[in-house]
């Protein structure tokens, strides 16, 4: 009996075929920077933390490599660990009070979940075809086949002397088949048909090439059997997890977008109601809404109560580091790193150091 070809063809482990040069292994990376991007963090070396998370992303998402796949259950795991490390640079980003720049990383980051949910779909669609298939058929197989299975796996077999008296009856043909001599021929045919009966229940003692066939097309359903579910669980439940991470970052996307355009809406209106010289600035643009909008920073700056309300030192200094975003470059900006400095020293955020006073001459 031949084999089904669907039986032997889970089996079967797929060539590999030419290549593009390999993405970098994105999980040895994050797991080896992470620890050291954290530290920074802690220590409010936030611009150190973020410029080493940056340096570690690719300047476009590399190719998925899905030839087979175990590369492609590889890329798969890379892409999730790229797409982890985006987010890792957009809370660097964060504490830095750089949001537009953790509105780019999200919006990176959201881009390389979704094509890893997308292509490790594509790597596993062959191989999942392939194991539902053999699955399904191994479960014919055997519902067809297993009565037969059975009555070859009961056959006793042969012990050595019956082989032995086998193989002496093949001989014995074999001498009857070949011989020219008449009376060789002859006793050879009488001593076959003597011993036809015995043979015959000889060779039902043992199991034939083609019943051997069969119990190894047997043995394959039941290794299929076996693996298919668990294959077919370990492919549907990575893709299940890709498909969580291509919706973990529109949340953030969206709450990144609501706290600029919040935060815009709140420094419009603030710039709005602040006073220059004593008077309210009716301009929404140009140089003296510009001086409004660093004289309403400098207000935020030296209100007590934007530190009292925040409940640790890093809510003060992700709030000192947006501030000093927002006024980079301008003479508010030195003003506002005195402030940093004394909150990174534990000191009261907008203590004065008194200057020393000369004691009087003595008379």
């Amino acid at each position: 009996m031949r084999i089904p070809t669907y039986l032997t063809m889970a089996m079967v482990p797929v060539a590999l075929v030419a290549q593009t040069p390999a993405m970098p292994d994105y999980t040895a990376i994050l797991k080896a920077e992470t620890p050291g991007i954290e530290a920074l963090l802690k220590e409010f070396r936030v611009q150190e933390a973020l410029q080493k998370a940056e340096s570690l992303l690719p300047a476009t998402l590399p190719a998925f490599d899905k030839s087979s796949a175990g590369a492609g259950m590889k890329a798969s795991i890379s892409f999730s660990s790229l797409t982890r490390l985006y987010l890792l640079t957009a809370k660097a980003a964060v504490q830095a009070g750089e949001w537009e720049k953790v509105l780019d990383l999200c919006t990176k980051a959201d881009a390389c979940a979704k094509m890893n949910y997308k292509e490790t779909q594509a790597a596993f669609a062959p191989s999942i075809a392939t194991w539902t298939e053999a699955v399904a058929n191994a479960n014919t197989f055997v519902a067809e086949q297993g009565e037969r299975v059975k009555a070859i796996q009961a056959k006793p077999g042969r012990t050595p002397q019956e082989e032995a008296e086998v193989q002496a009856f093949q001989a014995k043909d074999k001498v009857w088949q070949t011989t020219k001599n008449a009376s060789e021929k002859a006793e050879a045919g009488k001593w076959l048909q003597a011993n036809v009966a015995h043979y015959n229940d000889l060779v039902g003692k043992a199991i034939t090439p083609q019943e051997q066939e069969t119990l190894n097309a047997w043995k394959i359903a039941q290794m299929n059997l076996v693996n298919g579910p668990k294959a077919l669980k370990a492919f549907n439940e990575s893709i299940e997890a890709t498909r969580v991470e291509s919706d973990m970052c529109v949340p953030k996307i969206e709450s990144t977008r609501k706290n600029i355009q919040s935060e815009a809406d709140e420094i419009a209106k603030g710039v709005a109601e602040t006073k220059v010289k004593g008077k309210l600035v009716k301009e929404t643009s140009g140089p003296k809404y510009d001086q409004a909008r660093l004289v309403y920073f400098e207000n935020v700056l030296n209100t007590k109560g934007n530190y009292e309300s925040r409940p640790d030192k890093l809510a003060k200094m992700n709030f000192l580091y947006r501030l000093r975003h927002n006024v980079m470059g301008t003479e508010v900006q030195a003003k506002v790193e005195a402030v940093i400095a004394r909150v990174l020293a534990d000191k009261d955020p907008l203590a004065v150091e008194k200057k020393a006073t000369k004691g009087k001459k003595a008379k």
